[in-house]
């Protein structure tokens, strides 16, 4: 039997679960009241925070404005309100509105400077509202919040799944499939919001409806050449085409400035785009929760002051509350179920103003010409000594404690400062050493490192990663000396880890200069994640050749350890699926071991994740790569009887899903559609009752084509006008093409080859004088095409004017039938006569148009004297000759 790895203890497990929730996850549980939660959230957020706060200098400081913004989030959270969704798109928003409140609370600009300069905000406002009225935004809006929130992170923050998975509570596998889906479904959505605002029905919207698919290479080849037609004399067209292709990275140049702001999307640009040796300084010098957070979530702040990486000192001081403050303008929510609480307090002054309390001494409440004093309602009761900063109010009511506040009339009369009630100042922190840091790694870079050191007596030790997460903790002894057997919490690849402690007063230090380190991949390379599989898959292990490693099945191992070499020298281990595993949802891990000192020693576990399912379900109709004539499609097949009463499945390439019922006989069918004309590919796959997957998908393509278009049709006439015309064209492989005259019947027809090229080299079934032709063709499946314009021609006639004296000689006699034939046509033109159906033989006519004699029939006539007599111009060649139309009449020998 296996067992379960044993348990951490304590803060240590505790805030490894929270490191693993998604960002939705933590606030939730601060809206329960976890306070670590929320940390959580600062640790991930502060840094890029204050990165676009940098964009809104001047007199207000960057960590100022990032702990209002965090603390209006948490107040907004723990109101029932605030973020649901994208964490960091709120922040940016908050900050970009905490920001406009407090820059329009100082005036610094007199009445009469302002007259002179035109106002910036409103440049901002009116690019930004062009931003937010664009086809991109409006296609944004219209996806579901999980997309919207991946694309967010990858396509406007740039991140990898790596590093979005545990925003989102996800793996790095199924973070790849879920922004591949989002950007597509993006593509989607703005090709919807160009199809509205063309004509219905119009060839424009035909294209634009085409576009997506077209941009994946999807289309069939008829409808291509339809689209390629188009975009060749549709410049509007053609555009939209060619941005689809790159819709997604359009992203980051519309909404980030629309969730930021201008400034703050130029700081933030320019942030993530630093060094890479400045930008991880920045990420392991994540400040810890300021005081005026602290306090709101109930716990004490371990600091006053804490230095952060930009060499800044954030000032932590008690905020009174204020009203809200007119004319703050908030950004309308890209993806928002509760907009963020715009109410803003006055900012906290910068280290370098006089008027900062300092530890020690009694702050003395300033003002300036240029403030407008603001009334201070009275403290809320603290249950520490030092004072607690009063919650924020919600915007619009005062914070006025009689049940039904009076509004307060505009313009709002300018009140009598309150003095503000003097805090008990804060004890002042001192910074302490960062701990002494040793990192063992492993000498083949695949298991977790140790680490070793010394720090303070009971001091907590950290080990932070690259991205500011706690990863292992540990209590330094009593002669200061501390040790982590296995660092775990670590991934592949390359990496960092820096090191801090936290004394018992409370004090914690700077970090250590970061280590690096690599530790080298193992994973299952057979399937992907979320793949269904059978029992005769194989599990293939890639690695490093020669290591060993431990497999993993739904979280239990071997006990003890059963460690299997990577013994070929490709580094693979292949394995049949375990036969005892039931049919429903499953995982596999796999992580390297080695032994040392007869202790196993293990690296970071590769999982993924499967469904085991019977083999795949067979399809009888539509056949593979066939063309069907219907927009609906019926799938069917046969399957054993032992599966009757389970579901079967049937999902679109587009993400459609059709469903069907597998019958008693085992015989099952889905309607799918209505489809649109184009190639379809189809995963059928049967469910049970319960709704598991229960066979491995089965893939089925074939294109549906409902409609034919006129196939292109030119004529080659005579110069005379005496020979039959040749006619070429193009149409659907394997159309019937038919030439149709002016009374609407077919003279002639050809098949188009594979390249749908067709050809007719002599039009036959045309009369003499002048007449039309048109072409349509009948494609495949059954279509039957419109006409093509019509072209005109003439032939000239050619005439019988005599047949008589008739002569049938005995059939002993050796001579053959003959009569006396008179003919009318273009003189000096050549004919041929045709006598009973066979060939007598080609003439010309004399100088008048005249042609007669006593010629011949190859053949004896018929006893009963039943015979024909026909005559068409000639030309061409010897060796490839031509013909006109054929006058042809019926005669009668007469004895």
């Amino acid at each position: 039997m296996g067992q379960q790895p044993a348990r951490s203890s304590g803060r240590l497990a505790l805030t490894r679960k929270l490191d693993a929730r998604s960002d939705s996850e933590l606030v939730e549980l601060v809206r329960r009241g976890n306070a670590e939660a929320f940390g959580v959230l600062w640790q991930r957020h502060a840094g890029p925070g204050a990165a676009v706060a940098r964009g809104y200098t001047g007199s207000q400081d960057p960590e100022d404005l990032v702990a209002e913004a965090f603390t209006k989030i948490l107040q907004a959270i723990q109101s029932g309100r605030g973020p649901t969704t994208a964490f960091r798109a709120y922040l940016f928003t908050t900050i970009r509105n905490v920001s406009a409140g407090w820059g329009r609370s100082s005036k610094e600009a007199s009445t009469d400077e302002l007259d002179e300069l035109a106002d910036p905000t409103t440049v901002e406002d009116e690019s930004l509202a062009s931003l937010d009225r664009s086809l991109t935004v409006s296609a944004f809006r219209s996806l579901p919040t999980r997309w919207q929130e991946a694309l967010w992170y990858s396509e406007v923050e740039g991140m990898t799944a790596q590093q979005i998975a545990p925003l989102l509570g996800m793996k790095a596998n199924a973070i790849s499939a879920l922004t591949f889906r989002a950007r597509e479904g993006l593509r989607q959505a703005w090709i919807q919001a160009h199809i509205s605002s063309v004509p219905e029905n119009s060839e424009c919207q035909w294209s634009i409806d085409r576009v997506g698919s077209h941009a994946r290479g999807a289309l069939g080849s008829r409808e291509q050449r339809r689209l390629d037609a188009h975009l060749v004399g549709c410049s509007r067209c053609s555009i939209i085409a060619s941005e689809a292709q790159e819709v997604g990275s359009h992203l980051a140049l519309v909404l980030l400035p629309l969730v930021a702001g201008v400034a703050g999307a130029a700081a933030y640009t320019a942030w993530t785009q630093a060094s890479g040796a400045s930008s991880l300084l920045a990420a392991l010098s994540v400040a810890p929760l300021p005081a005026s957070v602290t306090s709101s979530l109930g716990v004490t702040a371990a600091v006053t002051a804490t230095t952060l990486s930009t060499g800044a000192t954030l000032a932590v001081v008690a905020v009174a509350t204020l009203g809200l403050i007119g004319g703050v303008t908030a950004v309308v929510p890209l993806f928002f179920t509760t907009p963020p609480d715009y109410s803003v307090a006055q900012p906290v002054p910068s280290p370098a103003s006089s008027n900062l309390p300092i530890p020690g001494s009694t702050p003395t409440p300033t003002s300036t010409a240029t403030a407008t004093p603001t009334p201070t309602p009275s403290p809320s009761p603290s249950p520490s000594p030092s004072p607690t900063p009063t919650a924020l109010p919600a915007p619009g009511p005062t914070p006025d404690p009689s049940p039904a506040p009076t509004p307060t009339p505009s313009p709002t009369p300018t009140p009598t400062p309150t003095p503000t009630p003097t805090p008990t100042p804060s004890p002042p922190v001192t910074d302490i050493a960062p701990p002494g840091f040793t990192l063992s790694r492993d000498v083949n870079d695949r298991v977790f490192p140790s680490a070793s050191g010394t720090a303070l007596p009971g001091a907590t030790v950290d080990l932070v990663n690259g991205a500011g997460a706690v990863i292992s903790q540990t209590t330094a002894g009593d002669a200061g000396d501390w040790s982590i057997d296995a660092v775990t919490g670590l991934d592949f690849g390359d990496q960092v880890i820096a090191a801090r402690q936290t004394d018992t007063r409370g004090r914690v230090s700077t970090l250590t200069a970061p280590e690096s380190l690599t530790l080298v991949p193992v994973s299952i390379s057979s399937f992907i994640e979320d793949a269904v599989v059978t029992h005769s898959e194989l599990v293939t292990v890639q690695g490093i050749p020669n290591a060993t490693f431990e497999l993993s099945v739904d979280g239990h191992r071997d006990s003890p350890t059963t460690a299997m070499p990577l013994n070929d020298v490709g580094g693979t281990f292949s394995l049949f699926m375990p036969d005892y595993l039931s049919f429903g949802h499953h995982s596999l891990g796999v992580r390297y071991v080695e032994p040392s000192g007869g202790v196993p020693r293990f690296g970071p576990e590769s999982q993924v994740t499967f469904t085991l399912a019977y083999p795949a379900l067979p399809i009888s109709s539509p056949g593979p790569d066939s063309t069907v004539g219907t927009n609906t499609v019926r799938i069917s097949g046969v399957w054993g009887s032992i599966s009757a009463g389970y579901g079967v499945e049937a999902a679109d390439s587009s993400g459609a899903v059709y469903h069907g019922t597998i019958a008693a006989d085992g015989s099952w069918f889905v309607d799918a559609g209505p489809l649109s004309d184009g190639t379809h590919t189809f995963d059928v796959f049967a469910r049970t009752p319960g709704g598991v997957v229960y066979s491995v998908p089965t893939p089925r393509t074939f294109t549906v084509d409902t409609s034919a278009l006129a196939p292109t049709f030119s004529l080659t006439r005579d110069p005379d006008d005496r020979l039959l015309p040749s006619a070429v064209g193009t149409a659907e492989p394997g159309a019937t093409v038919e030439l149709v005259n002016g009374a609407g019947q077919t003279v002639d027809q050809a098949t188009a080859d594979a390249a749908g090229a067709w050809a007719i080299d002599a039009v036959t079934g045309l009369g003499f004088g002048a007449q039309t032709l048109a072409a349509r063709q009948t494609d495949t499946a059954g279509n039957v095409s419109a006409l093509s314009a019509p072209t005109s021609l003439t032939l000239r006639s050619i005439g019988i004017t005599g047949v008589e004296y008739f002569v049938r000689p005995p059939v002993d006699s050796g001579i053959q039938d003959h009569a006396f034939i008179t003919l009318t046509g273009d003189p000096g033109a050549s004919f041929q006569l045709i006598l009973g159906g066979e060939d007598a033989g080609s003439y010309v006519f004399d100088q008048d148009g005249n042609w007669a004699d006593w010629p011949y029939w190859p053949s004896r006539v018929p006893a009963d004297g039943q015979t024909t007599v026909g005559v068409r111009y000639r030309g061409g060649t010897v060796d490839a000759p031509r013909f006109g139309a054929e006058n042809l009449i019926p005669v009668t020998f007469v004895d």
